[in-house]
């Protein structure tokens, strides 16, 4: 290699070979040898994306300007560019997207060729069809499962936060890793919040006839609804532990027993679009599963992605 493996640019040298190595293979029929490579581009892509985490807004809102001027240079779609500015306006007012200012984006597996909000008939430069275009979650919490699987991921859910919290003292609880991280306690009561937002949210889509639901971020201040709350900043970990633990017990009781046509019961998200029964099951466990790691982390005194010391 001539970049460190651990550098921006080593690593984004081998999502390059990565990728077009998968594709040469594909091309000669190899399928099954793409899958390590696809697989290794989508590993340094994640640790790229992992190393932004610190950025500051400016930062953030610098990268984004150059980003906009660089993709007008090079010929990019104007809606593109335009959902670029978008992310820019958004991050200065201090707000979310909502869905009808950031659409759905698709592209072409064949060619790359872009699309907003559906794909075309025909892609308008390799003419494959519809089908041939990938649609790009918001956030991989949307890229849902079956009704079994998504039940056996919340069901685990209660098991795997005690695993994480055992034996740990009050003490290891309230450490933060580092200014502006979240102890554990604060990282099990953002769950928990969105545990209370779960459990609501799944009773009024099994209930109302597709309803219209609430962007809210546990932490925020509750919008003018009953689906959205947030749980007390003083709660002990002991008793957030304790109704996280009771409302995904009663989500999945409610769920084990509910006709398969359920889980297509549709509402309407203002950031996320429409979604189903079986999608909101499906987000709120992934989302567990993802503060997992920084659960996880926390009580060990460090962020997620930094290496744990042997024997933790």
């Amino acid at each position: 290699m001539t970049t460190p493996e651990g550098s921006i640019s080593g690593r984004l040298d081998l999502v390059s070979r990565f990728a077009r190595l998968a594709r040469a293979l594909e091309a000669a029929g190899l399928y099954n040898a793409t899958k390590a490579l696809r697989a290794g581009a989508d590993r340094e892509l994640t640790r790229v994306a992992a190393s932004a985490a610190q950025l500051g807004r400016d930062e953030i809102l610098s990268e984004l300007d150059a980003l906009r001027q660089d993709l007008e240079a090079s010929g990019y779609p104007d809606w593109f560019v335009g959902q670029v500015r978008s992310a820019e306006d958004a991050l200065r007012a201090d707000t979310n997207l909502r869905y009808r200012d950031a659409p759905a984006v698709w592209t072409c597996r064949i060619c790359g060729e872009l699309a907003l909000e559906r794909p075309p008939d025909a892609c308008p430069t390799c003419e494959a069809p519809a089908v041939a275009f990938r649609g790009h979650a918001a956030v991989w919490y949307l890229e849902s499962d079956g009704p079994v699987a998504t039940l056996a991921l919340l069901a685990d859910g209660p098991r795997q936060v005690d695993r994480a919290l055992d034996g740990r003292t009050p003490e290891e609880l309230e450490r933060a890793p580092r200014p502006g991280e979240w102890s554990a306690r604060e990282t099990l009561r953002h769950i928990t919040s969105a545990e209370v937002l779960l459990s609501t949210r799944v009773r009024r889509m099994l209930e109302e006839n597709d309803p219209e639901l609430v962007a809210w971020q546990p932490g925020d201040a509750p919008p003018p609804s009953d689906e959205a709350t947030d749980y007390r900043a003083d709660a002990g970990a002991d008793e957030l532990l304790a109704h996280f633990r009771r409302l995904r017990l009663s989500t999945v009781d409610l769920l084990t027993d509910i006709a398969p046509d359920d889980w297509r019961r549709p509402g309407r998200h203002p950031e996320w679009g429409p979604v189903t029964v079986l999608s909101q099951a499906s987000y709120f466990g992934r989302h567990q599963a993802a503060h997992q790691a920084q659960l996880a982390a926390a009580v060990e005194g460090r962020v997620p992605g930094e290496p744990r010391e042997p024997g933790s």
